[in-house]
């Protein structure tokens, strides 16, 4: 996507990765936190989002739901007057990503486009 559109990339991640290495904890873990709709502390983004015309934002589908980092950083962002294009990566059903992402980025003042 970025180089489609000649923009920028940054990764967005938690400040302490207590994902479990592999095997079924990963996902166990994975779910449980997307399910319970938890927002990680982030580890410091290097981007100032006023800086763009338009914000992608995205990650995988963790149990029907958008993964805690992207939860952490569109709900610790004041996207007043900003258009966002939001995203997800799924092997499978994308469930309550996009409605629970819109959500979010609209309490926040965030335009999103599609």
């Amino acid at each position: 996507m970025a180089e489609a559109v000649g923009g920028d990339v940054f990764e967005i991640r938690p400040a302490r990765d207590e994902m479990p290495r592999g095997g079924l904890r990963k996902y166990v873990h994975g779910g449980r936190s997307s399910i319970r709709k938890e927002a990680p502390e982030l580890a410091p983004v290097t981007v100032a989002v006023r800086e763009y015309d338009l914000i992608f934002i995205g990650g995988p589908v963790w149990a029907w739901n958008m993964a805690p980092p992207v939860r952490s950083f569109l709900q610790g962002e004041d996207w007043r007057g900003l258009r966002l294009a939001l995203f997800a990566m799924s092997g499978g059903p994308a469930g309550a990503t996009f409605p629970a992402m819109r959500a979010i980025a609209a309490e926040r003042g965030g335009t999103v486009v599609d």
